[in-house]
């Protein structure tokens, strides 16, 4: 993620499980070279991340990062907590060393190898909040762009505050999504003219991570129960994530006020006059300032937050019921029939060598052209019995990991 890049959304990576997914924009050079402080605490038992780097003024340039420095988390009761640069300009706490505790309050300090001295302001840890349930329902969203209403479904979630000093919290998610591809075959020709096993990438997986701020406020509301807040919408038609079998893994955060307006602002800022700079993003304050320089600008918001989660898998047997559209990905894929016969005809005429068997075609036109064909079948004469020739596919057809992972991602359940 080149974070450092995006003025507007520099701060924004919320733990182990998601983040906000950045903005592609060129800034001024006013905002170019500030320090950019990403980080955030929970009360997970897990290895918390500060990152810090210089931000740039055109987006195709890499953020600097800031190398070096000394990052201390310290909280009211006089702990300190002294974070490990694990790579450039990423500082850790030790697996087990750290975990927040609710009712605590924290303070980031942070000393750069030019000796420039930052610190966020104290931040109390909430409680955490309960997530009651994760659901989905069908239905309808306007794309903005074409004007046309499209399927797909709506993921909800249900909750409530659970302690009675939550009055603010905001949601992320992350998607996993697992794709098949329609051509994969379990044997490849041999050089003898046999057949040896093959194990095909047929199945990989496709990440994501919420692009959107989902916040709320209990302010005004009797009760503090949240039933069917929409997090986001899946459209069936245009995205492939319904293919198969889909995960979302939800983070709830119970925040101040003060952070809760600095992520409306933030939210604002990048939906304003259709643009991200419809309030310049180096105008909203965050929490962390030059002890020596007050006037600097500083980017970042040092985010302390109580943490719940919870899971939701979606089969796609699970909405055949509602005739959803899902989109195939590979409704385009087709193959191309190589036989022996015809590739020996062209040869002859050419004065080409000659074909002998179905691993001279596979060599060829599979292990020498891979990015053009990759092996979808063998075609058999009559009988199956004889091996005529090769059906070949282009190669995102027949190999998944050309547009997903192949090792499932973590934790990840397959049943069904």
């Amino acid at each position: 993620m080149k974070l450092a890049k995006l003025i507007v959304l520099f701060f924004l990576i919320v733990g182990l499980n998601s983040c906000i997914e950045p903005f592609s924009a060129t800034v001024g050079n006013k905002a170019s070279g500030l320090l950019v402080v990403d980080g955030l605490i929970t009360n997970q038992n897990v290895v918390h991340t500060v990152k810090l780097s210089r931000s740039v003024a055109n987006i195709d340039e890499e953020p600097v990062a800031v190398t070096n420095a000394r990052v201390v988390i310290d909280d009211d009761l006089g702990t300190s907590v002294v974070l490990t640069e694990k790579e450039p300009g990423i500082y850790v706490t030790d697996t087990g060393s750290f975990c927040g505790v609710s009712g605590r309050t924290y303070t980031l300090y942070i000393n750069t190898f030019e000796g420039k001295e930052y610190r966020s302001s104290p931040c109390l840890m909430k409680p955490s909040s309960g997530i009651d349930s994760i659901f989905f329902k069908p239905g309808k969203d306007l794309n903005s762009e074409t004007d046309c209403k499209y399927n797909g479904i709506g993921v909800y979630v249900s909750g409530n505050a659970g302690a009675e000093e939550i009055n603010y919290l905001r949601w992320s998610y992350r998607e996993d999504w697992k794709f098949g591809v329609p051509y994969h075959p379990y044997q490849i020709p041999t050089p003898e003219g046999g057949w040896e096993p093959f194990n095909p990438n047929r199945y990989c997986w496709k990440s994501a991570v919420s692009g959107s701020v989902n916040l709320y406020s209990f302010e005004n509301q009797t009760g503090k129960k949240i039933v069917g807040k929409e997090l986001c919408f899946i459209n069936s038609q245009t995205s492939d994530r319904l293919s198969k079998r889909y995960r979302i893994i939800v983070s709830q955060f119970s925040i101040s006020k003060t952070e809760y307006e600095f992520w409306r602002k933030l939210d604002k800022s990048g939906t304003g006059g259709g643009t991200i700079f419809g309030e310049q993003p180096f105008s909203i304050s965050g929490n962390i300032q030059n002890i020596n320089d007050p006037n600097e600008d500083v980017l970042g918001y040092f985010q302390v937050a109580g943490y719940a989660s919870k899971t939701l898998y979606i089969n796609r047997s699970q909405l055949y019921d509602w005739r959803l559209p899902i989109k195939n990905c590979f409704a385009s894929c087709k193959v191309d029939t190589f036989l022996l016969a015809d590739l020996n005809k062209i040869a002859i005429d050419q004065g080409f060598p000659v074909f002998i068997n179905a691993y001279d075609i596979y060599e060829r036109f599979v292990l020498k052209r891979g990015e053009t064909f990759q092996l979808a079948y063998p075609v058999y004469g009559d009988f199956g019995i004889n091996v005529l020739g090769l059906a070949l596919a282009e190669p995102r057809c027949a190999d998944c990991s050309l547009s997903g992972e192949k090792e499932p991602p973590p934790f990840w359940v397959d049943e069904y």
